[in-house]
Formats: C-alpha cells, structure tokens, sequence
C-alpha cells in the first residue's frame, strides 16, 4: 500500500470523507490493529512473514497520519 499522505497532501480533504462516528470507529479499529500487529513484531519464523507484518504496521500509521488519528 502506498503512503496516502503523499498522494493526498491535505487530510481535510480525507478527512471529510467519513462522519465523526466513522471517525472514532477508524481510530479504535487502527489502534487495536496496531497494538496487536506490534506485539507479533520478533515472532515470526522467517523474514517475509516479519517484513509482512512490518509494512502492514506502516500501512497502519500512513492511514493513520491520512485521517489525523
């Protein structure tokens, strides 16, 4: 997955696609992600299953950054 706040500079505009209740919605599901998907970080067997997981954490904080959550 690309880094959308490249692709879209000015998060009003990302931001003002979801109301405030998909909003808060987004952020507990991210955050929940994220903690879970930390916590396996150093788990993994082999190198593609950790470097799968690492960019799906940097998915995680580039949707993140997008929506200001």
């Amino acid at each position: 997955m690309e880094d959308l706040t490249k692709k879209y500079e000015n998060t009003i505009f990302a931001r003002s696609l979801i109301t405030n209740s998909e909003h808060e919605v987004l952020k507990i599901a991210l955050e929940y992600l994220l903690d879970n998907l930390d916590n396996m970080v150093g788990d993994f067997d082999t190198f593609p299953e950790e470097n799968a997981n690492l960019k799906q954490i940097a998915n995680i904080k580039s949707l993140q950054k997008l929506f200001r959550l």
